[in-house]
């Protein structure tokens, strides 16, 4: 049994066909954080996800109209919504970070709780295919319109932030699940690794 153990789900389109009520069954000592409309998946019971980040106006306003429980709902800061200014600070063209996502922003909640074996699904923006990597299982749904979806290039910076964590945690492990068959970026670090969604 693992007690630190929390699956981190962004909302990729490649996670289209894992059921979290499955994953909880058959794993009930891991925590698992969604993001966003994830939580139109599983109601009305909304056993999972455990916890619901969500950094956006739009969708918090529509988290908080709903019947998920509000105890489990997430709201970082605001100075917690955009990435740090160490990350680009050596870019003197940036006069200000990119905003965060609630993806990346789910993995350092979890790490501020403690997990230190975290699962990842569903991070679509570590794929070179740009179909892929800018895939939304909730596009084109309320609070998902094309000014709100993230570019290839905005898919870059997350991974960016993304290193930038897994750099400054290095007593946490990362372990990814990505598609099969499609290049992806790799983290070249001991405390991350890479497989399938085959050996989820």
């Amino acid at each position: 049994m693992n007690p630190n153990k929390a699956l981190i789900v962004g909302n990729g389109l490649s996670r289209k066909d894992i059921d979290l009520r499955e994953v909880a069954r058959v794993n009930d000592n891991m925590t698992i954080f969604g993001c966003n409309a994830i939580y139109r998946d599983y109601a009305p019971d909304y056993n999972v996800p455990d916890y619901l980040v969500a950094i956006d106006e739009g969708i918090i306003t529509e988290i908080e109209c709903s019947t998920f429980p509000s105890s489990r709902v997430i709201i970082p800061s605001e100075e917690e919504c955009w990435e740090p200014r160490e990350i680009w600070a050596e870019i003197p063209a940036f006069s200000s970070t990119p905003r965060s996502n609630a993806g990346t922003n789910a993995i350092l909640e979890a790490i501020k709780r403690g997990y230190t074996d975290l699962r990842l699904v569903g991070f679509d923006s570590f794929v070179y295919e740009k179909n892929i990597a800018e895939s939304n299982i909730y596009e084109g749904t309320e609070n998902y319109s094309t000014e709100t979806k993230a570019t290839f290039e905005e898919s870059i910076s997350r991974v960016r932030y993304i290193c930038w964590i897994v750099e400054k945690n290095r007593n946490v492990t990362f372990t990814f699940y990505l598609p099969e068959n499609v290049p992806y970026i790799s983290i070249d670090l001991p405390n991350v690794y890479y497989k399938t969604y085959a050996v989820l």
